[in-house]
């Protein structure tokens, strides 16, 4: 069972977040999740890790799930978002977390550790690049394309832009779609569904421009310098970040370790959730409990 709450981050913006267990001599967890995403991704292995008698957030970022809009609108990038994440550290007392982040909560959960590496025990990137969002969809600069192409028609005509993206991201629409375009991979219909009914919230041109402050940033030059436990697990067949990210992310963070998923694809989250909170939890037991030194 989960806990909600909220605060008002460093910008104003109300920012809401669900607690599973309690705090211990564990490190906690502090799951980021993907652009455009609520918390559905995280609804098994939250608490499967919480479980362990560690404490496990999820959160909203600024108009997602729960949570309000920007404070500030300016603040919609992933810097940003790394910020909110402090910012939950600190409304808590948390002291120190392993963050695990999903697609785009991979650059958030990295850009967090730019800003204060101290405070973070470890990394878990789940199906997530390490920069540039839509930048690699397919192995191609497609997605740029169509992201200008989707800014743009918003601009013109944000009314019908808004009708035509609620159509569009009906879960009788976007769900098939996403499967014959390799996008959704085994992925529970009924969770989709949800995260499809998420999505038909957004106002796309706000949407858009995350999309395009997401795209912009790029965490590359950060990976040599990680010097905390760091786990990458990614689909062989994930479309939108294609598998050679986390290899590259394997090659250039010290001591990383990969675990690739055969035929797993960008849900992976929802697609094998056994075998990540298998996975994770494993991984989590090398991190130091607070209050205890690391071996020298």
């Amino acid at each position: 069972m989960s806990l909600p709450g909220n605060f008002t981050s460093f910008d104003k913006t109300h920012i809401a977040f669900r607690s599973y267990g309690s705090a211990s001599d564990l490190v906690p967890v502090v799951f980021c999740s993907g652009i455009a995403c609520n918390d559905v991704y995280w609804r098994s292995l939250a608490p499967a890790l919480a479980s362990e008698g560690r404490l496990a957030l999820t959160w909203d970022y600024p108009r997602h799930g729960d949570s309000g809009p920007p404070g500030d609108p300016s603040e919609i990038g992933v810097v940003s978002m790394a910020r909110h994440v402090l910012a939950l550290m600190d409304r808590l007392d948390i002291p120190k977390a392993v963050l695990i982040g999903h697609s785009m909560g991979v650059q958030v959960a990295l850009e967090t550790y730019r800003l204060s590496g101290g405070r973070v025990a470890g990394l878990v990137a789940i199906a997530g690049p390490y920069g540039q969002t839509v930048g690699n969809l397919y192995g191609t600069g497609l997605g740029v394309i169509l992201l200008e192409i989707l800014q743009r028609a918003a601009k013109l005509n944000p009314k019908m832009a808004k009708v035509l993206w609620v159509k569009a991201c009906a879960p009788s629409v976007a769900d098939p779609v996403g499967r014959a375009g390799g996008l959704i991979g085994k992925a529970p219909k009924q969770v989709m569904n949800e995260y499809f009914r998420h999505l038909q919230r957004f106002e796309p041109s706000e949407l858009f421009a995350m999309f395009k402050a997401a795209h912009q940033h790029t965490a590359e030059d950060l990976l040599p310098m990680i010097a905390v436990p760091t786990l990458i697990i990614h689909g062989t067949r994930d479309v939108m970040s294609p598998f050679f990210l986390a290899q590259r992310m394997e090659e250039k963070i010290p001591h990383a370790r990969l675990i690739a998923v055969d035929s797993g694809a960008h849900t992976l989250p929802v697609e094998q959730p056994e075998m990540i909170a298998e996975e994770v939890g494993d991984f989590l037991k090398q991190i130091v409990p607070l209050g205890q030194s690391s071996p020298r």
